[in-house]
């Protein structure tokens, strides 16, 4: 019998037996009273669950901005804002960057032949790497195949942000910062800074990307 049980049992008890026998019943409620508390203090604290992740996303869209310090004199930047659409799926992985009133500025592919980028004037280009395309067109490199795992929260050997949780920290060079998310399944802002904090270069990128929607 549990000790819930016996402590209930015995607060019935005692209640009976104050109204045949007043005095006996005063201590006997008493006893009950002490049962029940012990009971009481023995509880776990009740702690509120964590927020369960859902299923795994696939396709992202939203608007980004980026600000890219060039090599040359100090404080040479190029800025750059549009709307991005992500999509991860059966191994492929497709990046569309376009204005903000919808032009398109790029589209990349990468799956396991290679990575594969259409400029706005309709031009192909073709590489082993998306990271490298992407510094040819741009001039500073895309981590295409990582965003989607990072848009999750997911971050590799650096750890993981679980839903509602600012993170911040670095992995294959950039430094990360997610800074709210959207539901309980995808980031809504995360900031990327190439190279991560520390490292000298002479060419820097912070991207800023905001997820409108995300399925």
């Amino acid at each position: 019998m549990s000790t819930a049980r016996r402590a209930f049992e015995a607060a019935i008890e005692a209640r009976l037996t104050f109204a045949a026998h007043p005095r006996r019943g005063v201590v006997a409620a008493l006893a009950a009273t002490l049962v029940l508390g012990g009971c009481a203090a023995l509880a776990p604290d009740a702690t509120p669950p964590e927020p369960e992740r859902g299923p795994a996303l696939s396709e992202w869209a939203g608007r980004f901005s980026a600000l890219y310090t060039q090599p040359g004199a100090p404080g040479e930047t190029q800025n750059a804002s549009g709307r991005f659409r992500l999509a991860h799926r059966d191994g492929k992985t497709l990046l569309e960057l376009s204005t903000p009133i919808g032009q398109t500025i790029a589209q990349a592919q990468v799956d396991h032949q290679g990575a594969r980028l259409t400029d706005h004037q309709g031009r192909h280009y073709q590489a082993t790497s998306v990271e490298s395309l992407t510094e040819q067109l741009f001039g500073w490199r895309v981590p295409v195949l990582r965003l989607s795992a990072w848009l999750q929260g997911q971050f590799g050997p650096a750890g993981e942000a679980g839903p509602g949780q600012s993170w911040v920290g670095q992995e294959a060079g950039w430094e990360l910062r997610v800074e709210n998310w959207l539901d309980g399944r995808s980031v809504r802002t995360l900031q990327l800074s190439w190279p991560a904090a520390g490292v000298a270069a002479d060419r820097r990128l912070r991207l800023r990307l905001i997820v409108d929607t995300a399925s």
